[in-house]
């Protein structure tokens, strides 16, 4: 994350007049903007469902969508993060388990 994001996201939270405050940022953790976060989630899809979704909604075909995939940061960085996030959510189901999970985060809080 190019720092003048994290310091608009710095400003935007200071700004918040809501307890609760959600950052979606690609590069969050290898940024370490998660340090200033109390919760982190990761959303995960199996590499076949991402194949898929870069087919039908960007019109990829399956070679660009498969070199795509290859060289974003993987699945496999998983086993590496575990320790730093609390949630982990899978796509078709993110506003179920967002539901489900939201009332004991902001109890913590």
């Amino acid at each position: 994350v190019h720092p003048l994001v994290g310091q608009a996201v710095d400003i935007l939270v200071r700004r918040s007049k809501h307890s609760v405050v959600v950052v979606e940022a690609i590069k969050l953790i290898e940024s370490g903007l998660n340090g200033k976060c109390d919760v982190l989630w990761v959303t995960y899809a199996p590499q076949e469902l991402q194949l898929s979704l870069l087919m039908q909604k960007r019109k990829m075909d399956e070679k660009t969508a498969r070199l795509r995939i290859s060289v974003q940061a993987g699945q496999d960085i998983l086993p590496v993060l575990k320790n730093r996030f609390q949630f982990l959510l899978h796509p078709g189901q993110i506003l179920e388990q967002a539901a489900a999970f939201l009332p004991s985060i902001i109890h913590r809080l």
